[in-house]
């Protein structure tokens, strides 16, 4: 008995083993196979100090909402790098101050080649402000400074420690209205167009790259709570603020004051209810009211310049009592220029000897202020009896201090492009900038086809060679001086755009060292191909490159090959391209000589005072058109070319 129960023991739990066995295997053949458990990272977000976020609790502290959204990125961004976390009741802690977030591991960069400071994770706050550009390493970039903008980086604990990047101005205001325009009394830059900081363990920029300068800026508003203007840290008011109030797209009222005003990263300047405070806006008339607005042409409604064409297929006579206007920006940005209280015509000329009758290239000049905009600077050309094709030079004032200048460029045939081999895909100007006419390849040279010089990264040009075959200026109404021994500045040279400066160093400027990081390609005095500040060539033209252009790196251009003279028009001609010898002002004694030419780029030699570009002499033998750089204080031609 005792046997066949051990046996039946036995049998059940073979049958048992057996029918489990046939249940893993079962289960192996019907199951799917699951997905792995996702890689999350948790970390915890905190506010580092008392400051901008709109989320101000009782006792003072900034405070994390519901709904905020946080951008999270891990340094190069491409797919699946980077993400956005929004933020829910259950996310932030009781008192508002520290929020938890939770995400999807993003792809890593590796920054062990970098060295130490640099961490795995970044996060901006808002999100809506940030901007995505092809690389952010350790940077946060944004897109609207007009934010409580916020930065943080991974400090290895799990923890964002956010770093308020701007001051805030807070104010409530009646519901009548719908949007603001928020300016400084003074033209201060208080926005850009992109904003970026970089944040490292044990250092941090808050706001190394700032681009596209902004004078006001303008948001809708809140009619029932707090509203909130955000401005990039060290913005200073020395004669105070103004706030202006639109209904219906237009200014109806306005508060404002003259009072001296700092605004500090992490701080709340508070204005309160103003609504009491408020004064009806009225539109200022154009301040000559002889130049009517209607009508106007707008020269810098695609892009500002330093340089402006007046041209018209059908001649100069076409262009008689025309009014044109343009942005009073500095150079080729968004930037004004400040508080323009007149405009003034510096010089005009007709690139030759002949005698110039005042107001003949431009008849009139004035500007233009609407509330809360960039000043707009208004020139009207002269009647058909007394138009004539030339150059000017007008500047935009406040008392007798020159702001900033412009060339007005009024040729006697249209501008044209050409395309050559050599200069790669950037079709260049059919004459130099400046000339009237273009120059041809046979036959006498006019000097109106020489056009105007310029010291190498000066974004103002001089006169030209004003007599063909000799060393005379041209003739201009108004007046140029040549200054020998001054050490000057760039904004020296701002403020005085009629002065030739020529020094012992051979170079206009003593501010900029030369280093690589000092160069045009860092965004000071001229780029390659692309504009810069100081871009003499007009919209939708630039410098020209040196390095990746034939005719200007000189790398195809071996002997006479490449180029023809004509020494009886002085000129020499590369494909169909004519470059006429317009002669250079000396660097060392400011005097013009008629001989040679130089063709600027746009590059410098970061190791010496000179800048690159294409040299001829029409007397050497063999003739010679080559690359070489001359002293930055030489007065040379420049020949745009397309953007």
């Amino acid at each position: 008995m005792v046997k066949e129960d051990k046996a039946m023991k036995k049998s059940v739990i073979i049958a048992a083993l057996i029918a489990a066995a046939f249940a893993v295997s079962c289960n192996k053949e019907l199951s799917v196979e699951s997905e792995p458990a996702s890689n999350l990272r948790t970390f915890t977000c905190v506010i580092a100090d008392q400051g901008s976020k709109v989320g101000i609790a009782s006792d003072g502290k900034t405070t994390w909402e519901v709904g905020d959204a946080i951008h999270i990125h891990t340094g190069h961004i491409r797919a699946g790098e980077t993400t956005t976390v929004t933020l829910t009741a259950d996310d932030i802690s009781a008192d508002g101050k520290t929020a938890t977030i939770t995400f999807e591991e993003l792809k890593p960069y590796d920054y062990a080649s970098w060295g130490t400071g640099y961490s795995t994770y970044y996060a901006a706050y808002p999100a809506s402000a940030t901007a995505n550009p092809e690389s952010c390493y350790c940077h946060n970039y944004f897109s609207d400074t007009n934010k409580p903008l916020m930065a943080a980086y991974d400090d290895g604990n799990g923890v964002f420690v956010f770093h308020n990047l701007c001051g805030i101005i807070s104010f409530e205001v009646s519901s009548e209205f719908d949007s603001y325009v928020f300016t400084g009394n003074s033209g201060e830059t208080v926005g850009y167009d992109t904003y970026a900081v970089e944040l490292l363990a044990g250092a941090s920029d808050y706001g190394y790259k700032k681009e596209g300068p902004k004078t006001s800026i303008s948001g809708s508003l809140n009619a029932s709570g707090t509203n909130y203007i955000g401005l990039p840290d060290g913005t200073n008011f020395t004669n105070g603020f103004t706030i202006y109030f639109l209904k219906g797209g237009s200014i109806t009222n306005y508060v404002t004051t003259n009072t001296a005003k700092d605004v500090a990263r992490g701080k709340i300047l508070p204005l309160g209810n103003v609504s009491s405070h408020l004064k009806t806006y009225t539109p200022p008339a154009t301040h000559n009211s002889s130049i009517s607005l209607t009508d106007a042409i707008d020269l810098s409604a695609k892009a500002s310049a330093n340089c402006y064409l007046v041209e018209d297929t059908g001649g100069v006579s076409a262009l008689a009592d025309k009014v044109y206007t343009f942005k009073a920006c500095k150079g080729n940005t968004s930037e004004s220029v400040g508080d323009v209280t007149s405009v003034e015509i510096l010089w005009e000329t007709y690139n030759n000897v002949e005698t110039v009758a005042a107001n003949s290239v431009v008849a009139a000049v004035d500007y233009d202020k609407q509330a809360g905009q960039v000043p707009t600077i208004v020139f009207k050309m002269p009647s058909a009896d007394k138009i004539h094709a030339g150059n000017a030079l007008i500047a935009a004032k406040n008392g007798a201090k020159v702001l900033w200048s412009w060339h007005i460029w009024v040729p006697q045939t249209p501008v044209s492009d050409i395309s050559e081999a050599i200069f790669a895909d950037k079709p260049a100007m059919s004459r130099n900038l400046g000339a009237l006419v273009d120059t041809p390849a046979e036959g006498d040279a006019p000097v109106e086809s020489f056009g105007m010089l310029y010291q190498w990264g000066r974004k103002d040009p001089f006169p030209g060679i004003g007599s063909f075959g000799h060393s005379d200026p041209v003739t201009l109404s108004g007046s140029v001086s040549f200054v020998n021994e001054q050490a000057t500045t760039i904004q020296q040279s701002i403020e005085n755009p009629t002065v030739f400066y020529w020094l012992a160093s051979k170079d206009w400027q003593s501010e900029l060292s030369q280093s690589s990081s000092d160069s045009p390609n860092a965004g000071k005095l001229w780029g390659e191909a692309k504009k810069t500040v100081y871009d003499p060539c007009p919209p939708g033209y630039c410098m020209p490159a040196r390095a990746s252009v034939a005719f200007w790196n000189g790398t195809q251009l071996v002997g006479q090959s490449y180029f023809t003279v004509n020494k009886a028009n002085y000129s020499f001609t590369v494909g169909s391209l004519t470059f006429p010898v317009s002669g250079i002002i000396y660097h060392s004694s400011g005097k013009y000589n008629k001989s040679y030419t130089m063709v600027w780029s746009g590059r410098w030699n970061s190791d010496t005072v000179e800048g690159y570009g294409m040299y001829g002499d029409i007397y050497s033998d063999p003739n010679s058109f080559i690359r070489t750089g001359k002293y930055r204080c030489t007065g040379g031609s420049v020949r745009c070319i397309k953007l």
